[in-house]
C-alpha cells in the first residue's frame, strides 16, 4: 500500500475486515499526517466514513458536523454581508455531513487499518515499483537504513497527487480542458458567520437563515473563481479559492499567492468582514496549479490505483472524498476475488475511466463561466443537488456499501441523466457568455435571497426536481432565448477582473 493517507489506510481496513489473514503493508514518505485539501465531505463520503469505515462515532466527537453548502454573491453594487445574495438551507439540513482535519482522520483510519494487522513503514520513499503480470510486484523503498525491496502480489498505489505509479509508467494525462488552480491556507479568529454582532447590524441577514451558516460550507464566489470557508474542529478555518486560468487575471502588482487569494477575497464585502482581523496560521498556505488530471490505466494484473493517485477533478462540490469510496471500493473487489480478476480489471478501467469523464463534462466543464452569477448559480445548485440525491445518494443510503462499485456516471444507464444535466449545464454556460458580454454578468448579486430547501429520500424528491424545471424554462425565456442559434463563443477574461491601466 503505497501511501498512508485514508485512500491506502481505508483499502487496507477494508481489505483486512475482509479477509483477516491477508499481509498488508503500508508504507509513506511522511512520519506523520499532513494538511490536505479535502476538509469537506459530503453526503456520499459521509456515509462511506460513518457507516462503511465505522468511525460514525469518531466524526461526532471529534470534527464538526457540516450544514450543507451555501453560496454568496456580490457585485459593484454590493456594500455590505446585508447586501450579498445568498443561497443556502434556511434551516438544518436532512443528510448532515462533517467538515474534518484531514491530518487527524487520516491518523485515524490508520489506527484502525494497523489494529486489524496492517504494517506500518514510514519514513520511507518509494524508488521504483516493477510490475510482473502474473507474478509478484516489487516496489524498492530508500529510508535511513538504506534500501530494501518488497515484493506483493497487489501494489495498491495510494499516493495521492503524487501519482507514483502513474508517473512512472507514463500513465499521466492532465485535464487540458479544465485549467483550474486552488489557493489555499488556515486562518485564526475568523469572524463567525453566525456572530451575534453582525446578526444585530444586519436584521435582514439574520432573518434569511434560521440554521447554521458557520458550520456550513460556505462559498463566497467571483466571476471566474469560487471560495470554500471550512470551519475545524481546532477552530481555525480553511480558506480557499479556486480560478480559472481563462477568466481571472491578477494585476502585475499582485505577484504572491497570498496575495493574489486576498485581491480575489477583497472584491467581496462579506470576505472583508469575515476575515477583517483573522490571522494566517503559519506554515499553512500552498499552492496548487492545474490540478484535473487522470491515469490512463487505474488496474492491472497486481496493481490498482485508488483515490487522488487515480484521478482528480475540482474541489468544487467536495467529490474527492466520494472518488476515494468508490476507487477503494474498486480495489477492495479486485483485491478480494478469487477469480475473474482481470475481467473485473477491465471493468474498472472501462468504468471508473468513463464515470471520471462524465463527470466532469457534465458538471465542471465551462462551470466557472457561470458560477459567480446568482441566477444561473441559484438554478445549478439545486439541480445538481437534486441529481446527486436522486441518481447517488439515494442509492447508497438505501441499498448499502455495495453501491460503491457503481461510480457516478459510470454505469451505461446513467446515459440519459448524464446528458440531461450536461445539458443544462451547458445551457447555463452559454447564456452566462451572453450575459458577460451585454455587461449584466451578476445583476441579481445584490439583495437576493434563496432559502434551500433540503431533500430527503422519498417519493417527494423526484416530484420536486420536475417543479423544478419551471426555473429552467424561467431562465431560458428570459436569458436564454438570445443564445438559442449561436455557438459558444470563446470564453474571455472577466472584465471585472481585468487590471486597471
Amino acid at each position: 500500500m503505497v501511501g498512508a493517507g485514508i485512500a491506502g489506510s481505508a483499502t487496507a481496513y477494508r481489505l483486512l475486515e475482509r479477509n483477516p489473514a491477508l499481509r498488508v503493508l503500508i508504507v509513506d514518505r511522511s512520519e506523520s499526517g499532513s494538511h490536505k485539501i479535502g476538509e469537506s465531505t459530503v453526503e456520499v463520503s459521509s456515509y462511506f466514513l460513518g457507516r462503511t469505515l465505522n468511525l460514525s462515532g469518531y466524526l461526532v466527537q471529534h470534527h464538526v458536523i457540516k450544514q450543507g453548502l451555501r453560496f454568496w454573491f456580490s457585485n459593484d453594487q454590493c456594500e455590505t454581508v446585508a447586501d450579498c445574495s445568498e443561497v443556502g438551507p434556511g434551516y438544518l439540513v436532512n443528510l448532515p455531513a462533517y467538515q474534518v482535519n484531514r491530518a487527524d482522520l487520516d491518523e485515524e483510519v490508520l489506527r484502525r487499518a494497523r489494529a486489524m494487522g496492517a504494517e506500518l513503514m514510514r519514513p520511507v520513499r518509494v524508488r521504483s515499483i516493477g510490475l510482473n503480470p502474473g507474478g509478484g510486484q516489487t516496489v524498492t523503498l530508500k529510508s535511513e537504513a538504506g534500501e530494501a525491496t518488497h515484493t506483493a502480489r497487489w501494489v495498491v498505489d495510494a499516493s495521492g497527487p503524487a501519482c507514483v505509479l502513474a508517473r512512472q509508467e507514463g500513465w499521466l494525462q492532465t485535464n487540458q480542458r479544465h485549467r483550474t488552480s486552488s489557493i489555499w491556507a488556515r486562518y485564526r479568529n475568523v469572524l463567525n458567520f453566525d456572530d451575534a454582532k453582525l446578526r444585530e447590524r444586519f436584521p435582514c441577514y439574520s432573518r434569511r437563515c434560521h440554521g447554521s451558516r458557520n458550520t456550513a460550507t460556505n462559498h463566497v464566489t467571483g466571476d471566474g473563481w469560487w471560495s470554500w470557508w471550512i470551519l475545524l474542529n481546532s477552530g481555525e478555518v480553511s480558506v480557499g479559492v479556486v480560478y480559472d486560468e481563462r477568466l481571472v487575471r491578477f494585476p502585475e502588482s499582485v505577484r504572491s499567492m497570498q496575495a493574489r487569494m486576498r485581491w480575489l477575497l477583497d472584491a467581496s464585502p462579506l470576505a472583508r468582514e469575515i476575515l477583517g482581523e483573522a490571522t494566517l496560521v503559519e506554515g499553512s498556505a500552498a499552492y496548487r496549479g492545474k490540478f484535473s488530471y487522470l491515469s490512463d490505466s487505474l488496474a492491472g494484473d497486481g496493481y490498482v490505483l485508488v483515490g487522488d493517485a487515480a484521478a482528480f477533478l475540482d474541489p468544487f462540490y467536495s467529490p474527492g472524498m466520494d472518488w476515494i469510496a468508490f476507487t477503494t471500493g474498486a480495489a477492495v473487489d479486485l483485491i478480494g476475488r478469487e477469480k475473474g480478476q482481470a475481467k473485473a480489471a477491465k471493468r474498472i478501467n472501462t468504468v471508473y475511466r468513463r464515470s471520471y469523464d462524465r463527470w466532469f463534462q457534465a458538471l465542471y466543464e465551462d462551470k466557472y463561466l457561470y458560477l459567480g452569477d446568482y441566477d444561473f448559480m441559484r438554478m445549478a445548485m439545486i439541480f445538481d443537488l437534486g441529481g446527486y440525491y436522486l441518481g447517488v445518494v439515494r442509492s447508497i443510503y438505501l441499498k448499502g456499501s455495495g453501491e460503491f462499485l457503481k461510480p457516478v456516471f459510470g454505469e451505461l444507464s446513467t446515459t440519459v441523466p448524464y446528458w440531461v444535466i450536461r445539458c443544462y449545464n451547458r445551457r447555463l454556460a452559454k447564456m452566462a457568455v451572453s450575459r458577460r458580454a451585454r455587461g449584466t454578468f451578476g445583476r441579481n448579486n445584490k439583495g437576493k435571497a434563496h432559502k434551500l430547501l433540503s431533500y430527503t429520500l422519498d417519493w417527494r424528491l423526484p416530484l420536486r426536481l420536475v417543479g423544478n424545471l419551471r426555473i429552467w424554462l424561467w431562465l431560458e425565456l428570459t436569458e436564454g432565448w438570445r443564445t438559442w442559434f449561436r455557438a459558444m463563443p470563446e470564453p474571455q477574461a472577466a472584465p471585472n477582473l481585468r487590471p486597471k491601466d
